[in-house]
């Protein structure tokens, strides 16, 4: 995501191509950026800067899987079914999100690559 920041704020995005293409570029890389910052919030809880933030934010998918393995590996004992179906539930979505941002990095990245090839803008390193 810091790529797309970063091709966002380039100053020879807006000197290297015509001001229509840039605006296309340009809405097409904050697209993307938006789509991948929801996935990423619906994984982890991008909230938390604090120790005391973990109170006032929701625990997303990594940090409840993270629980529930926690839990579970210092139990004494084999665990209960329930945590086996809360283990099946969480992996269900976390799966889900994961092919999610495989379509959108097939489809609107490389839309996105085509469209700055396309264009002659440098590409980024990284």
């Amino acid at each position: 995501m810091f790529q797309i920041e970063e091709l966002l704020s380039r100053d020879t995005l807006a000197k290297s191509i015509s001001q229509k293409s840039a605006k296309e570029v340009r809405k097409n890389a904050e697209t993307l950026l938006g789509k991948l910052k929801i996935l990423e919030n619906e994984l982890t809880q991008t909230k938390n800067e604090t120790p005391s933030d973990r109170l006032r934010h929701p625990a997303m998918l990594k940090e409840r899987m993270e629980a529930l393995v926690s839990n579970v590996s210092v139990a004494d004992s084999v665990p209960p079914q329930q945590a086996y179906d809360v283990f099946e539930h969480l992996s269900k979505q976390i799966d889900q999100k994961l092919k999610q941002m495989n379509l959108v990095c097939e489809k609107d990245l490389s839309s996105l690559n085509q469209l700055i090839e396309n264009n002659g803008i440098p590409k980024l390193h990284g």
